[in-house]
């Protein structure tokens, strides 16, 4: 990188990152989407492009957080898809979170960081996520409770926090969910993607 390009790593400061995954699943993307009702505390806002068809984002002032039907979108570029393609991505808007917490400033440290650990963070991001268990929740008294946003708004935090808890646990108790299923194959994708990657050298 320092002989060919003439970057030299150290030197080299992040201003803006985006890293996210492309994951074959078993179901449809747009009805997942549906069911992820919240990230945090906010409401996922649903978009529509020509381009890229329907995905889901939270937005805060220092990253986004997307989710989005990859399929469609590469349909939608004449590609011949027959899979249903999830993508998960964070993209950072400016570097506060990660200097602060990571010490992320430069290439270099972005290296040292290495691409691992952006992988936690982004099962991190999928985590917070209130994500409706439909084959769990579908036809109890909780269904019109769990897959309502409203619901979740209008709670006060000790409350809000109460119900996660509780509905965490009722997931946990099913022993399943797709919860589980995502992050595991985050993991797994991202070993599968790690061990592929020719190991960088800076000095080249």
């Amino acid at each position: 990188m320092k002989n060919k390009f003439g970057i030299t790593p150290e030197n080299c400061r992040i201003n803006q990152i985006e890293f996210g995954i492309n994951l074959i699943v078993p179901f449809c993307v747009y009805v997942f989407l549906s069911n992820c009702i919240m990230h945090k505390k906010s409401r996922f806002k649903w978009c529509k492009t020509n381009g890229k068809g329907h995905f889901i984002l939270a937005e805060y002032q220092r990253y986004i957080f997307k989710l989005y039907d990859k399929a469609t979108q590469y349909k939608n570029q004449n590609y011949s898809i027959d899979n249903e393609i999830l993508r998960l991505e964070i993209k950072y808007r400016n570097m506060e979170d990660l200097r602060t917490k990571y010490k992320i400033y430069t290439l270099e440290d972005f290296l040292t960081f290495g691409l691992e650990n952006f992988v936690t963070l982004l099962i991190e991001k999928w985590e917070e996520v209130i994500f409706f268990e439909k084959e769990i929740f579908e036809n109890t008294k909780y269904e019109y409770k769990y897959n309502n946003v409203n619901f979740w708004e209008e709670l006060n935090p000790d409350n809000f926090k109460y119900h996660r808890k509780e509905m965490d646990k009722k997931i946990a108790k099913f022993g399943k969910s797709t919860k589980d299923y995502i992050a595991k194959a985050i993991q797994e994708k991202s070993n599968e993607l790690l061990q592929t990657l020719p190991e960088l050298n800076i000095n080249v």
